[in-house]
């Protein structure tokens, strides 16, 4: 099996550099029937496939725009449950952003969202631990 794939693979590349399925599979007689009919389909795929004409930047960047508009559309076109964008909130929180930026990503909860953020960013703040003061001052 592997010498046909050897061969098949030989005629391919004869075929991509402009020779004919005939001209390929001279000198592989005994393996011509199995072959050639997988030549014809490749050969005929290559005739179908068709380059893919070059964008100017102008029109990608149109493109771009139109696609990213459409997928703010669908973002914002599908709720998101207030437990959910909590969650992401937190997450988001711990990672180190603000509650202004989490209210910006999720503006359908920030009304939901502002109230239980600023109690989270309370907690934060008060959770940081009280810097140590030096003995001589505590004695004091």
């Amino acid at each position: 099996m592997a010498k046909i794939e050897a061969i098949f693979d030989a005629c391919l590349l004869n075929l991509e550099t402009g020779a004919t399925i005939e001209e390929s599979l001279k000198g592989h007689a005994a393996e011509q029937a199995e072959i050639a009919p997988l030549l014809q389909i490749a050969a005929a795929l290559k005739s179908l496939a068709m380059p893919v004409p070059a964008r100017e930047e102008q029109s990608l960047q149109a493109a771009r725009s139109t696609f990213l508009a459409a997928a703010k559309t669908a973002r914002d076109a599908e709720p998101v449950q207030d437990e959910v964008a909590l969650e992401e909130s937190l997450a988001m929180l711990a990672g180190g952003a603000t509650a202004d930026e989490c209210l910006a990503t999720f503006p359908k909860n920030a009304v939901e969202l502002r109230s239980s953020l600023g109690v989270i960013e309370a907690l934060q703040a008060a959770a940081e631990p009280v810097p140590e003061r030096p003995a001589a001052q505590i004695a004091s």
